[in-house]
């Protein structure tokens, strides 16, 4: 009799320190997901990259207006140049935010086999 409740506190002992693990593992899960929420956010927002790019954002701007606008006396040329800003600002621009989504991915450690 004796064996079976040392076996008995064994398993209960085990069980709690299983729990203890299981609550710490998703108290690390939820943490990562609300940093993955509120990176996701910013990277989502426009504005987040008319603050890190402003001269990009705005030959930008200039560029799509200049693009599609019809009415202008100069209407061809400043449809061609618009469009040159335009791409420009897209590959400029683009190039830098690919490049700090790859470090963000790399940060975040997706690319790990073991935690």
């Amino acid at each position: 009799m004796a064996s079976s409740s040392v076996d008995a506190e064994a398993i209960r002992q085990r069980k709690q320190v299983l729990r203890g693990e299981i609550a710490r593992a998703r108290r690390r899960i939820d943490r990562r997901l609300f940093a993955t929420r509120i990176e996701t956010s910013k990277l989502t927002s426009w504005k987040t990259y008319v603050r890190r790019y402003p001269a990009g954002a705005v030959v930008g701007a200039v560029g799509i207006g200049l693009a599609l606008s019809r009415g202008l006396p100069l209407g061809r040329i400043s449809r061609h140049l618009g469009r040159g800003l335009s791409v420009w600002a897209a590959r400029t621009v683009g190039s830098r935010v690919w490049v700090e989504l790859l470090e963000i991915w790399h940060a975040s450690g997706t690319d790990r086999t073991n935690r």
